[in-house]
């Protein structure tokens, strides 16, 4: 939005659940929130309600929204559906003159002029703007409760929440986990790995030399001949960082790397590194965790 935006025209952004990190660096010029509407909850009857309000308020050229899996695209869709207007979906490709998506399984790719609503695939812009937005927090989509609960009971006989199923960390799909924990050829203890994923609730991944050793299966392999993640946090213990192995993580949003090499390429794209052996950090950082769920106090040994 901010790179189709001019001098006359903004970027007002509607986010559903917490917000925690600084939109102006993404161009947005003002900025509205809605806590408790966040992608744990199934609610899109109080969703839409409140895109439209935001809609009405705003008048907008252009909506963007996210095609994803988390609610996002089947949001846009409602929206579509509703207003009747003209909507694109998998767009992977944006100009100020038109947009792009794939047409007949990806054999293809069509284009048309920019639609009302336009629903983005992952990576079709880079977000590093030359410029920054005024940010400005203003009072989120107000709607009475009444307005609510009609919007709900218009909707509550196509579907209902039946809640989040409980899934084990280890057996969450590393695409799909928030925190991974990778092992790499420097880890000898795959036990340690399994209990510091258990700790931290985390999905277990791996470097394709530790993968090739038979030490973890191919699902496990991250990089480029294995999975790209997109995790929030990134454990590589042990992980050199060979070229496939950082393209695979290149999205995730903090690295840290436990790594007995200074040099290593791991901890130059690492936004934290620990530098030791990895059987003993890794050690130091089941006992820390255990103790922070027990409430105990956490013991530092200086040198």
């Amino acid at each position: 939005a901010a790179i189709l935006a001019n001098a006359v025209t903004g970027v007002a952004v509607l986010v559903l659940g917490q917000l925690y990190e600084n939109l102006s660096r993404l161009g947005a010029d003002e900025v509205q929130v809605l806590a408790e509407l966040d992608w744990t909850k199934f609610d899109p009857a109080a969703e839409l309600a409140a895109l439209e309000k935001a809609i009405a308020q705003y008048q907008p050229r252009h909506i963007f929204m996210p095609d994803n899996a988390l609610g996002d695209g089947d949001l846009g869709r409602r929206l579509a559906a509703k207003t009747q207007k003209n909507v694109a979906t998998h767009v992977i490709e944006l100009s100020r003159e038109y947009i792009a998506t794939y047409e007949q399984g990806g054999a293809l790719i069509a284009s048309t002029s920019l639609p009302a609503i336009i629903l983005l695939a992952q990576n079709v812009v880079d977000t590093q703007l030359p410029f920054v937005g005024k940010a400005v927090l203003k009072p989120a989509p107000e709607f009475s409760q009444q307005t609510l609960a009609l919007a709900r009971s218009l909707a509550s006989h196509a579907y209902k929440d039946l809640g989040l199923n409980a899934v084990e960390a280890g057996q969450t799909a590393l695409e799909e986990a928030d925190c991974v924990v990778a092992a790499g050829n420097g880890v000898a203890n795959i036990s340690s790995i399994a209990k510091l994923a258990t700790l931290l609730n985390a999905a277990i991944g791996a470097s394709r030399v530790a993968v090739d050793d038979g030490k973890f299966n191919r699902q496990q392999q991250v990089g480029a001949t294995g999975k790209t993640v997109t995790a929030s946090t990134y454990f590589a213990i042990g992980i050199s960082g060979a070229v496939q192995h950082l393209q695979g993580i290149k999205e995730c949003r903090h690295v840290i790397a436990i790594n007995k090499d200074a040099s290593a390429p791991i901890v130059k794209r690492a936004n934290l590194s620990l530098i030791g052996d990895a059987e003993d950090i890794m050690q130091s950082l089941i006992l820390a965790i255990e103790q922070a769920k027990n409430g105990q106090r956490i013991l530092h040994n200086e040198a």
